[in-house]
This record gives C-alpha cells, sequence and structure tokens, in this order.
C-alpha cells in the first residue's frame, strides 16, 4: 500500500503508521488501555481532534497493540508478553514492521490521501467502504482481529458513511473500526453513537513545546515556539512547517503584503521559484495554509479594532503594517476569490506563478 503523500527524501518524515512515539494525551492511552484489561472493547471507535495533534499516530498504535495482544493462540488472545500500559509493541516485532508497510493481512487502512480511495473531490467512495465489508467477512489470517481504520472518516461521501453506519450496526465478531475525524460534529448522529468517542484536544502551550521539542530536539525554544504558533498550537502541524521550510515562505509572504500597494514583482516572481513545479508540492501547500491563516488574522483584527499593526505575537519579531485598505466585507469576499483561485490552480493546472501575481493583486484592491 503506498502512504500519504507530501514526504521528501530529504527531510524523512516518520508516517503516523510507521511511529512509534506518541506523546502527550496519556488519559487517552489510559481510557483505552482499561477498556482492553476488562476485556469491554467496542466494535467502533472514533478519534476526533484538531489536525496535526497525533491522531492517525494513536490510531495505528492502536492497531499494532491490538493485533500483537490479538494473536491465535490456543487457551485465549493474548500475547506471551504482558500489555504494555502505553499501548506500545516492540519495534522489532514482525506486526510493527507489517503495519508499517501496509501488508498486515489483518489490518484494512482507507485514506482520503490516497488516489484510489477518492474521487477527484477528494472523497472516500462508496466503493471503497463496500471493500471492508468483504474484508470483515473474512477469516482472520495472522490474529483474532481485523481491523479498518478510516482517515479520516470526514472524507467519506453519504453512501460511504450509511456502508459504513450499517457494518457498525452488526459488526462481525472481533471486529474493530478506528475512524479518524476533524469535525465529528459533521458525522451522522448514528455513525457518532455507535462508536466510543475519544477526543484529543490541543496541547496547552507547554505541552504541546514538551512534545515538539520531543519530535524536533535540535530546534532552538524560538523558533520552535513560533513554529508552534503558526501552527496554532499543533505540534504535528509545527513539525510540517519546520521541514518544509515554512517560516522562510511566511517571511516572503509577509514580506510582500507589507508593501502592497506597491507590488514587489521580483519579490513574487522569487516566492513563485520556490513553490512551483512537482519538487514543490510541499512547499505550495504550506504557502496555502500560510497564506490563508495571515488573511484570516488580518481580518480578525480589522473587525475587533481596525487594527493591523501586528497580526502575531513578539515572539515572532515580524512587525508590519500591510496596507490593505479594503473593510472587512471587502477583505472577505476577496478571500473567497483567493479560495477559489487557490482550488483552480490545483484542479485544472493554473500556473502558480501567474496565480501568485493576481493573489497579491487581489489583496492590493485591483
Amino acid at each position: 500500500m503506498k502512504g500519504k503523500k507530501n514526504r521528501q527524501a530529504e527531510n524523512i518524515v516518520l508516517l503516523p503508521r510507521e511511529n512509534p512515539n506518541f506523546f502527550g494525551h496519556e488519559h487517552v492511552v489510559a481510557d483505552f488501555y482499561a477498556a482492553y484489561n476488562k476485556g469491554n472493547m467496542p466494535a467502533g471507535w472514533l478519534i476526533s481532534g484538531k489536525k496535526g495533534i497525533g491522531k492517525a499516530t494513536l490510531a495505528y498504535r492502536l492497531a499494532r497493540f491490538m493485533l500483537y495482544h490479538g494473536k491465535k493462540k490456543s487457551g485465549g488472545l493474548f500475547a506471551e508478553e504482558r500489555p504494555s500500559t502505553d499501548l506500545s509493541i516492540p519495534q522489532n516485532s514482525p506486526i510493527f514492521s507489517k503495519v508499517n508497510i501496509g501488508s498486515h493481512p489483518d489490518l484494512l487502512v482507507l485514506e482520503s490521501g490516497l488516489e484510489d480511495s477518492k474521487s477527484a473531490a477528494g472523497e472516500i467512495l462508496v466503493e471503497e467502504a463496500r471493500k471492508i465489508g468483504s474484508f470483515l467477512h473474512l477469516t482472520s489470517s495472522e490474529t483474532s482481529y481485523r481491523i479498518v481504520i478510516i482517515d479520516s472518516i470526514d472524507d467519506m461521501n453519504a453512501n460511504a458513511a450509511n456502508s459504513i453506519l450499517k457494518l457498525l450496526e452488526e459488526p462481525p465478531a472481533n471486529a474493530m473500526f478506528i475512524l479518524i475525524s476533524h469535525s465529528p460534529g459533521r458525522l451522522l448522529p448514528t455513525i457518532r453513537s455507535r462508536c466510543r468517542h475519544i477526543k484529543i484536544q490541543t496541547p496547552d502551550s507547554i505541552s504541546a513545546y514538551k512534545i515538539f521539542n520531543k519530535i524536533a530536539p535540535d530546534v532552538s525554544r524560538d523558533i520552535s515556539e513560533s513554529l508552534l504558533e503558526l501552527a496554532s498550537g499543533s505540534p504535528g502541524g509545527a513539525y510540517d512547517l519546520y521541514i518544509n521550510h515554512g517560516f522562510a515562505i511566511y517571511e516572503n509572504i509577509i514580506a510582500i503584503i507589507s508593501q502592497l500597494p506597491k507590488l514587489d514583482v521580483m519579490a513574487i516572481q522569487k516566492l513563485g521559484d520556490n513553490i512551483s513545479g512537482k519538487a514543490n508540492e510541499n512547499s505550495w501547500r504550506i504557502f496555502r495554509i500560510l497564506l490563508n491563516k495571515i488573511i484570516i488574522d488580518i481580518t480578525k483584527h480589522k473587525a475587533l479594532d481596525g487594527s493591523h499593526s501586528s497580526l502575531h505575537k513578539n515572539n515572532l519579531n515580524i512587525k508590519f503594517q500591510p496596507s490593505i485598505s479594503m473593510d472587512v466585507e471587502k477583505l472577505v469576499e476577496v478571500w473567497q476569490e483567493i479560495n477559489k483561485l487557490l482550488e483552480d490552480v490545483d484542479n485544472v493546472y493554473l500556473d502558480r506563478k501567474a496565480a501568485l501575481v493576481r493573489i497579491f493583486g487581489l489583496l492590493k484592491g485591483s
């Protein structure tokens, strides 16, 4: 099975299925272990929370734990070792390796980042969801469980969601669903009601720094806190920015906006060089995330007090006064137009450099 996209060769990032570590959220791990230890495991688990705080990493950790301690064995389900309360299993285990490369026969994963699992709109289709029924009714190969991870359940269209609901209503014996959701309020209430809901909260600033420091111990505290601020407190999001030069992209956007209403065409072209082409897909993605954040920040400040002289906290050490004279209503309209333009760049392959000129022209008010 192919992994998710956006992995740079020069900056190897552990995908959730490869990651042996899970920092913070101890109460979540404790709740799962308690259910396991009492033999009270529900067929469905719903893991919800903001992007970049470890939901998928937790999902794979749960799956590995159940597969490892669900070995077929006369006299019981459990592996010889005493189960670890932090849900870890030995990294040299064949189960860890098989989950890592996507080859474990008792684990099925549907990811909306996989081209063969989605439509052009990014939805997981009903044809993919129906594979789950066939998978669950097969005899398990190596363990007593058959586990399905869906990342994310938000990306299933209505027909696919209804297909999952039917399986949750009458799940086969020893079947387990681990559903990941960024917006659980949008799910069918009947799906939510048939799962045990694990809510992962965004960590506070101190905890977020500790988690990020474990992921990237060589990054200075100032830079770490700046990245976390740009990522709205998400350690995973901060690390994504770090390895994909997000801070430099942010500074470039700020520098261009600070010159408005003058359009610094050379700076725009330079930025375009850094985010165009197949080799820069990650940089383009990061640009989109950061541009969206900056426009939202400007809009919020204008809406609150009419001032937007400082759109971030002091630890970023970047101060600017963008000459964006439009009012909030007009800015929201421009924001929507920019988002439509960005979608067109991705969907109909418009030239990114030309799109940048148009984007900053829109922010200029022209």
